[in-house]
């Protein structure tokens, strides 16, 4: 006799690895066109980067993260690294969206928005 298992229903596709993130830097509010925008799986590597670039940019910085709906555990973790960025004045918002993970589907990736009609240099 064979015995064959099937679920009980179907949870839709499981997350493997670390969620997707999409984080944007902004240097003021006076100037949201010149950002750095990162995007990605959030690795510790990735969170370290974006403290780094959050550091660098100074105070007065905005930083965006949008995160998956399936981050948990790993948006909990994210809030406590960037927790000491509000001491140095730098604004942390998050947002959660479903389908960051089919939108951000490829590697790492770093690009510096500049605003329209600036000339970029190579």
């Amino acid at each position: 006799m064979t015995t064959e298992f099937r679920p009980r229903h179907d949870s839709g596709p499981v997350a493997i690895g670390p969620p997707f993130v999409r984080i944007r830097l902004t240097r003021s509010a006076a100037s949201p066109d010149c950002a750095l925008e990162r995007t990605g799986q959030l690795t510790p590597y990735l969170a370290e980067t974006v403290v780094e670039d959050a550091l660098h940019c100074g105070g007065g910085t905005r930083l965006e993260v949008t995160l998956g709906s399936d981050s948990g555990a790993d948006c909990v973790a994210l809030r406590k690294r960037l927790a000491p960025l509000r001491k140095r004045g730098i604004r942390v918002v998050y947002r959660r969206r479903r389908d960051m993970a089919r939108d951000l589907a490829r590697p790492d990736r770093a690009r510096l928005s500049a605003p329209a009609g600036a000339a970029a240099e190579g």
